[in-house]
């Protein structure tokens, strides 16, 4: 996952309103979002390749997501375990965001950089193994994307009013709020230059990954999820997939008792 906002406890009608995008390679083998047998009950799409998920769900009301962070000295150590199993991890756990996010900590350091976002109904807490201590988020909105905590970049304040504004503008049905969710993943323009952070990419590249979604043909934003949950505590996901160069290729709907 290379880009999260989430809306959490600052909507009357909806408690929890996520939009993000999954930009990886597109050779890599991808499962789209369904039910797991194991564990049990748990919602995700599923990497095939080393078997976790970047976003995930579970009717014990849990949401999990992870997103690499993008360093100029990422190790190339091919034995670090996977990102991908630590929302599953957190899905398969009972504890409380902040308790899992600080005995996360005491192993945190076996992986390479991440962001993990944990959401219950009751927290929501940002943890990364490049900031010195979880975060505990407050209502209100937020995003999350490839720069460690702290570190605000053009696409997570461009995704942040983006959400704003879907919420001021189509928050009275679930339908109207989707769709403007999706139109603000769907925003392919970059940063300005004067904008651009310095990641140690090329300047077009840094360019071209500014967007909040990107188009490529060998890399780029695979799938936008939106997940909306009710006042009645169901989950609504709905999830759009992209091939090579932005190209459709299927959608899913599913929906979910939540933590009710």
């Amino acid at each position: 996952m290379c880009l999260i906002a989430i809306a959490w406890q600052c909507h009357p009608r909806f408690p929890l309103i996520l939009a993000a995008n999954r930009d990886e390679f597109h050779e890599r083998p991808t499962a789209v979002v369904h039910p797991w047998g194991v564990p049990s009950g748990l919602v995700a799409g599923r990497d095939l390749r080393a078997g976790g998920t970047w976003l995930g769900a579970s009717p014990a009301g849990r949401i999990a997501a992870v997103t690499n962070v993008r360093e100029q000295t990422a190790s190339a150590d091919t034995d670090t375990p996977s990102r991908g199993a630590l929302p599953v991890d957190f899905l398969s756990d009972s504890g409380s965001p902040i308790a899992f996010a600080r005995s996360l900590a005491q192993r945190a350091g076996d992986y390479r950089g991440f962001n993990l976002l944990l959401a219950t109904r009751e927290a929501l807490v940002l943890m990364s193994n490049r900031a010195a201590a979880p975060l505990t988020l407050g209502p209100g909105i937020h995003a999350v994307s490839n720069a460690p905590p702290g570190v605000d970049w053009p696409k997570t304040r461009r995704a942040r009013d983006s959400l704003g504004r879907a919420l001021a503008g189509n928050g009275d049905t679930l339908e109207r709020l989707i769709e403007a969710a999706f139109a603000l993943l769907a925003d392919d323009a970059p940063a300005a230059d004067t904008a651009l952070p310095d990641t140690g990419l090329d300047r077009t590249r840094e360019r071209w990954l500014s967007a909040i979604f990107v188009s490529g043909s060998d890399y780029g934003t695979r799938c936008s999820s939106v997940l909306v949950v009710d006042q009645d505590g169901t989950l609504h996901w709905h999830e759009r997939r992209f091939g090579p160069d932005a190209r459709p290729t299927g959608t899913s709907r599913l929906q979910l008792g939540w933590g009710a």
